[in-house]
């Protein structure tokens, strides 16, 4: 289903906040924090309660059908908004991304810095931090398989960088822990728990599969798998 993004002369950005509505996923605009149904493009929660979006022509076909049928069409790579909120917990409600040979095929793109690196998902433990420094940003990059997470941090400016930072169940709920310096963070949000120390400022982050980073992401084909073989 496509819509618009213009409701009442406003034009809308959209995010999926994790939510679901009538049994679907639910978007939300950023600029009012309204919640919307997916499928029916109605405002359901918050300042736009009753708006609608309108339904716009689609069909569901292959890249290479519609490039037959439509020669002369313009390609859209996918765009990271840096305003979106990062939702790491949405991906709990795509289990099947992770499932078996799924998994050896997919990498997490993400952004800092003004750069971009994809890490390979294929190998990785039940919970693992990856550790890296991304346009001059120290970074980790946060895979769980039970329950599922995959999410990116950075340190917030100022604070101490994270080097060997631990995933761990507390209670059902994943922490994230330096062990250098005491310091936890929710695993979802990045949120501080127990102490006064920065919250860790959320990355742009999506899953995609490796033989469709050429198409995607041009520029980290190749780097992928230069990073495999370490």
């Amino acid at each position: 289903m496509v819509h618009e993004r213009r409701s009442d002369d406003r034009l809308l950005t959209f995010a999926h906040p994790g939510r679901k509505f009538d049994d679907a996923l639910a978007l939300e605009d950023i600029e009012t924090g309204t919640l919307w149904s997916q499928p029916s493009g109605r405002a359901v929660d918050g300042p736009l309660t009753g708006s609608s979006l309108a339904v716009r022509p689609a069909v569901l076909t292959s890249f290479g059908e519609w490039v037959d049928a439509h020669p002369r069409t313009t390609y859209v790579r996918p765009q990271i908004d840096p305003r979106l909120p990062v939702h790491p917990t949405l991906l709990s409600r795509q289990d099947h991304l992770f499932d078996g040979g799924a998994m050896r095929s997919l990498v997490a793109v993400v952004g800092a810095g003004g750069e971009r690196r994809a890490y390979s998902l294929a190998g990785r433990t039940t919970r693992h931090v990856q550790h890296d420094r991304l346009g001059g940003v120290a970074i980790a990059v946060i895979f769980a398989s039970d329950p599922v997470l995959l999410a990116a941090f950075a340190t917030a400016p100022g604070s101490p960088p994270l080097h060997q930072g631990i995933l761990r169940d507390v209670a059902g709920a994943l922490e994230l822990l330096d062990p250098a310096t005491g310091r936890r963070w929710a695993a979802t949000s990045g949120h501080p728990i127990g102490g006064t120390h920065a919250a860790l400022v959320p990355l742009p982050l999506f899953p995609i599969r490796t033989e469709d980073l050429d198409l995607h992401v041009p520029e980290l084909g190749r780097g992928v798998k230069r990073r495999d073989r370490r």
